[in-house]
């Protein structure tokens, strides 16, 4: 980054002294060229960076690791008594979780039941929830389970599934 603009600052320099005084010398031309030429050499290596760490973010090559976490008591429901969960995922990349700059449309929330048409309504009603979701009684019909899916920031690839 710092080649780049210290390149594109001696075009913009080359070119204010050499039109100053309203002629360009052929040295002045020379030079501007030559400026020129660096320019664009550090515009492209720039832009081939940006290209290699956004792939590296897609290929995975940037750990990336996602960990769910419940409640006590998570796994005890009983029918007819009262029960609460809350369910969530955390992001961490290397050792730092990083959850929280993470845009929550990246978190998909999906209920799977014995009531599929009401599966549909959950998962609307929990549409951008985030990282985490509280569930009671009324969440549950039947044998249920909760996923949660983590897409990438364009939700074009899917990079972890997790079941509760």
């Amino acid at each position: 980054w710092s080649a780049y603009q210290t390149a594109y600052t001696n075009v913009a320099d080359a070119i204010n002294a050499a039109i100053a005084d309203g002629k360009i010398t052929e040295a002045e031309k020379n030079d501007i060229d030559a400026k020129l030429t660096t320019y664009a050499t550090k515009l492209n290596e720039f832009s081939s960076a940006l290209e290699r760490a956004r792939q590296d973010i897609i290929e995975d090559k940037i750990p990336i690791r996602v960990e769910k976490f419940t409640s006590p008591g998570y796994d005890t429901y009983r029918d007819s008594v009262p029960y609460s969960a809350h369910l969530a995922i955390r992001v961490f990349k290397d050792e730092e979780d990083i959850t929280d700059t993470i845009n929550i449309a990246r978190f998909v929330w999906i209920r799977i039941s014995e009531n599929e048409a009401g599966d549909d309504v959950w998962n609307e009603m929990h549409t951008n929830a985030g990282a985490s979701v509280d569930i009671t009684n009324a969440d549950l019909a039947g044998d249920t389970s909760f996923i949660c899916q983590f897409w990438d920031a364009s939700k074009t690839n899917l990079l972890k599934t997790t079941k509760f």
